[in-house]
């Protein structure tokens, strides 16, 4: 006959066990949400980013533009009122660029690094470039659609949680 202390110490030791393994999915369940927070969080940024960047190239084509214009037959002085009015733009351009490297991955987002290298060298040299208006906002266009793909992408995976894997590989 089993005495009744062993009944209580079997039950303490389930309940033990019980509550130790729904703490656990908690845990994972909550680390989680914590890694779809901060997905969301590189999204917003990353976003951020890539919209300023674009507005500034913008900005910086349609200068172009009005200087070429502005100074038809002087293209040196066109150029030297461009760089006046841009320098700023030029400037955060940069910062941006590097800010956007920093934040996709060298193998899985190639295209859009390379077209937001294409557009960063293109303002870098914006001598040459200042001319063919054309290839900068179609390069514009381009970082645009390959962002706006990689950001639904993420968007989607954000809605769908992070997999629970381990409380899979846990429990099942």
């Amino acid at each position: 006959m089993i005495p009744a202390t062993a009944y209580a110490a079997v039950g303490a030791i389930l309940a033990a066990l019980i509550t130790s393994g729904i703490s656990f999915v908690n845990l994972v369940i909550s680390k989680d949400q914590k890694t779809s927070e901060f997905r969301q969080a590189w999204i917003d940024a990353l976003r951020q980013d890539l919209s300023e960047m674009i507005g500034h190239i913008f900005r910086i084509s349609a200068l172009c533009d009005y200087y070429i214009e502005l100074h038809k037959d002087d293209t040196d002085k066109a150029i030297n009122e461009l760089v006046k009015d841009i320098g700023k733009d030029i400037s955060t351009v940069s910062m941006l660029f590097h800010r956007i490297l920093l934040r996709l991955n060298p193998e899985e987002d190639k295209e859009i690094i390379d077209s937001v290298t294409t557009l960063h060298d293109m303002l870098s040299s914006i001598e040459t470039n200042m001319l063919d208006q054309d290839k900068i906002d179609k390069e514009s266009q381009r970082l645009l659609a390959l962002s706006q793909v990689l950001l639904k992408k993420e968007w989607k995976r954000v809605k769908r949680g992070e997999p629970a894997s381990s409380v899979q590989n846990t429990f099942f």
